[in-house]
Formats: C-alpha cells, structure tokens, sequence
C-alpha cells in the first residue's frame, strides 16, 4: 500500500529512502515570509485535524494537495518571521486532546476543536508539534518540560529526553517532532537515532509501544519539520 507525505524537499536521499518504504512525496513550497530555516517545514504550513486541514492563506499550493485527498480545508491567516505569527498550526493532537499554546494558535483551529468536543490543553512551548514525537493517544516523546508535565498529567506516558542534538540551520538545536514522523507502527528518523546520546531510551519506549523505527540516513538528526502524513478521505 502507497502511502503520502507532506514534506520538505530536503534533500534526494530522503526522498529515495522514503520512496523505498512505498511513501510517496509531495514537496512543500517556500513561504517566503518566514525565516529561512523554517521556509519548507511542513509542520508549519499544514496542521491536519480529522476530516480538516488547516493552511494559512500563504500556503495555495499546499491546500489545492489536501484537497486532492478529500480533506475540508479551513484558511487561517498568513503566516509571518515574528514569533508567534509563525507558530499558528504548531499543535500536537494525541487523541482527542490538542496540546499547543492556546493565546497564539489560529483561531479557525480553536472553534474547530470547540465545535468538535476536542479538549485543548495549554503549554509553554510555542512550538508544539515540532517538539513532540507522537507515538499514539497514550504515548509521547518530548524534550519540553512543559509538554511532559502537561501530558503526564492527561494520563499520557512521556518519555522525556535531553535537549539539543538535533540539528536545525541557524538555530542552537532542533526538535524530536520535527526530526521525525510516524506512519502506523514504523517512525521515520531523519538522520540516524543512533546519534542521540538517548538512543536506547526511545528505542525501548518505542519497543513498549509496539513502535518500529527507521532512520532514513547516516549521521546526525536533522529538524526538517517532519513531515505531514496524508490520509484519502471518504
């Protein structure tokens, strides 16, 4: 079975690593308002809840792909550089919970969850999806205290790791959410777990969680904003 992402168009061993696993690729496209090492990331262009896909105004191309796949699409305002313009669809769905950081999330995906019995739980870190690697609706991987306090508190189990070495361009470091994305039971890494110094932990909690794994290249993780995984809708 084919299956289809959203993604950076990275670099041409991901995408042939990828095609090798039988996922097909749609790039993103440059929004030009943001900053450089956020241009191409999916998690910033595209924030898919149910039967809904949330696109900013900047994003055409993005929303003329969801829609090919059966998706209703709701346009939220552009995006911008300035934090938090840029951070209005980082939002983690675990189940019927939508952790993210209420104030500055797009309001289409406010009144969406409200309509739809979807809790919001609020969270320090602006940048929610990008920070948190989602195994299942019981199950988390985070570097963000304030994620792992939320969700140990929703009955989610966390598995907290060291910050930093993940790789993000003029940035201190990256994020295990954007480092990675999960298609059923296998998560992608991009760049080898190995490289982690938490290697073994998530390995095993991934192991606990019924979860496989594979890295999609040699050498260090690299946060290209993980990818979107796209579902045809009936």
């Amino acid at each position: 079975m084919k299956h289809t992402v959203i993604i950076s168009p990275t670099n041409q061993c991901i995408a042939d690593a990828l095609l090798s696993q039988g996922i097909n690729i749609i790039s993103t496209h440059r929004i030009a308002e943001l900053r450089y090492n956020e241009q191409f990331h999916a998690d910033m262009q595209i924030c898919i809840i149910r039967d809904t896909a949330f696109i900013p105004e900047n994003c055409q191309i993005t929303a003329i792909k969801a829609k090919e796949f059966g998706y209703n699409i709701k346009f939220c305002k552009q995006l911008s550089a300035k934090y938090p313009q840029n951070i209005l669809l980082n939002v983690a769905l675990i189940g019927n919970k939508l952790f993210c950081k209420e104030a500055d999330v797009a309001t289409e995906i406010k009144e969406y969850c409200t309509e739809h019995n979807i809790e919001i739980i609020n969270v320090n870190q602006g940048y929610t999806k990008c920070s948190t690697l989602v195994l299942s609706n019981k199950a988390i991987v985070t570097a963000d205290p304030s994620i792992s306090e939320a969700a140990t508190e929703q009955g989610i189990e966390v598995l907290k790791i060291a910050p930093g070495y993940i790789v993000l361009d003029d940035a201190d470091y990256g994020f295990i959410g954007g480092a990675s994305g999960v298609i059923g039971d296998t998560v992608y890494f991009f760049g080898d777990i190995h490289t982690h110094p938490d290697h073994r932990e998530i390995l095993c909690f991934l192991t606990k969680h019924n979860m496989k794994y594979f890295s999609l290249y040699s050498g260090p993780m690299n946060d290209i904003g993980g990818f979107v995984y796209l579902e045809k809708q009936e």
